[in-house]
């Protein structure tokens, strides 16, 4: 599956825009969105170095 390609000033206003909502997050809230984003960054690490090994 190919990613979805999007112009880059597209995809800092949703970041920016994304930012800005985090104030509105309860401590709870803050603290599941960090486990989530943990866990989803762990896993494209482990994706780009089993693609890695099986180029090699």
């Amino acid at each position: 599956m190919r990613p979805l390609q999007r112009p880059a000033r597209q995809i800092v206003e949703s970041i920016e825009y994304n930012l800005e909502q985090l104030y509105d997050l309860s401590i709870e809230e803050l603290d599941l969105l960090k486990e989530t984003t943990d866990a989803l960054i762990l896993h494209v690490e482990r994706q780009k170095e089993k693609q890695s090994i099986e180029k090699t």
